[in-house]
């Protein structure tokens, strides 16, 4: 696992579900030759080509299909305890925010935010500061 790196999960579940380099790439936000450097760190890893070209795109190999699931249920996992971990409750929140606004959101959005925030977020602290324009 040390030399492991997880973003590769990723990048293979991915590839495993678009059949396509092109997509993948897209839904990460890398280029294509990202993905497939990644593809090669991941046939080295796993000692198997992983997935064929084919005139539809890529197919799976019979170790890419043995991996998919486990690795689709790990990644599901860790997404699902990093999005737990970000949640955020504004009951129950101590926290202190400073907002930056103009003298327009001064005067249009801040009554309705102090009105707001006592009900919503009783342990919120608000500072405001002017937004500098230039």
């Amino acid at each position: 696992m040390r030399d492991f790196d997880l973003n590769l999960v990723r990048t293979f579940v991915l590839l495993y579900e678009t059949r396509s380099v092109t997509a993948t790439a897209e839904a990460l936000h890398v280029t294509q030759p990202t993905v497939s450097y990644g593809l090669q760190k991941l046939r080295r890893r796993f000692d198997d080509e992983l997935f064929r070209r084919t005139g539809a795109g890529l197919a799976p190999t019979t170790t890419a299909r043995a991996l998919y699931e486990p690795l689709h249920s790990a990644l599901s996992e860790i997404e699902t305890t990093l999005s737990g971990a970000r949640s955020f409750d504004p009951a129950t929140a101590r926290a202190a925010f400073t907002v930056c606004l103009s003298d327009l959101g001064e005067v249009a959005l801040l009554p309705r935010l102090m009105a707001a925030l006592p009900r919503r977020a009783p342990g919120a602290t608000l500072s405001v500061r002017p937004l500098d324009i230039a």
